[in-house]
C-alpha cells in the first residue's frame, strides 16, 4: 500500500478504521495532516507508543483526542496529565475529556476535581 499516493479522504478512512493493519497505522502516524493525526489518536488499534507521542503535542486538540481514546493506557493518561499541569493556562476541554476516561486512575480523578474543579 502506497499511503503517500492516497487522497486525504482515503487517508482519513483508513485512520478511522478499526480494522487498518497496524503497520498502515504507523505509515499514517507520520502524516502531515493534523486531521488524519487527530483521527488515529481516537483509534482503538493505534499502536500505545504513537498515543505516546501525540499525549506530549504541542495540540492540545491532539492531547484531548488521545484522552478520548477508550483503550489510551492509564500511563498515557498520567502524561497527558502531566503535560496539561505544566502549561500555563491548562486546556478545559483536555481536562474535561480525560476525567470522563474510564482508564483515569482514580487518585487522578480526585487531583483534577481538586486542582480543576470548576472545569469538572
Amino acid at each position: 500500500m502506497y499511503i503517500d499516493n492516497m487522497g486525504f479522504n482515503e487517508k482519513v478512512k483508513l485512520a478511522r478504521n478499526r480494522n487498518t493493519p497496524v503497520d498502515v497505522l504507523r505509515e499514517l502516524a507520520k502524516s502531515e495532516s493534523a486531521s488524519v493525526r487527530m483521527d488515529l489518536a481516537e483509534n482503538l488499534n493505534t499502536p500505545e507508543d504513537i498515543l505516546q507521542d501525540y499525549a506530549k503535542s504541542k495540540s492540545a486538540v491532539l492531547r484531548c483526542r488521545v484522552a478520548r481514546n477508550p483503550k489510551a493506557p492509564r500511563k498515557i493518561l498520567i502524561k497527558i496529565f502531566e503535560t496539561e499541569k505544566s502549561c500555563k493556562k491548562p486546556h478545559n476541554m483536555v481536562i474535561r475529556t480525560l476525567y470522563a476516561n474510564p482508564n483515569l486512575p482514580l487518585f487522578l480523578k480526585r487531583v483534577i476535581e481538586t486542582l480543576y474543579s470548576d472545569t469538572v
